[in-house]
């Protein structure tokens, strides 16, 4: 299975929205662009933090059958 970073991050639900908050402010270097780059980053951090939820919920209806 060829998962990229990203996928492969996702599947440690509780890690990847913490980690795409500091990819996108220091790898991606959105920390240079001050406050729009702080919202940026916050706002894909909530977005991965929704799909976590969503496949945690998942994962326990599968694990509850």
């Amino acid at each position: 299975c060829d998962l990229d970073w990203a996928d492969r991050v996702r599947k440690l639900r509780i890690v990847s929205p913490v980690a795409m908050f500091f990819y996108c402010i220091f790898i991606k270097g959105l920390v240079l662009d001050g406050l729009a780059g702080f919202c940026y980053s916050f706002q894909r951090m909530t977005t991965e933090l929704i799909l976590s939820l969503h496949l945690i919920q998942l994962d326990f209806k599968k694990f509850h059958q």
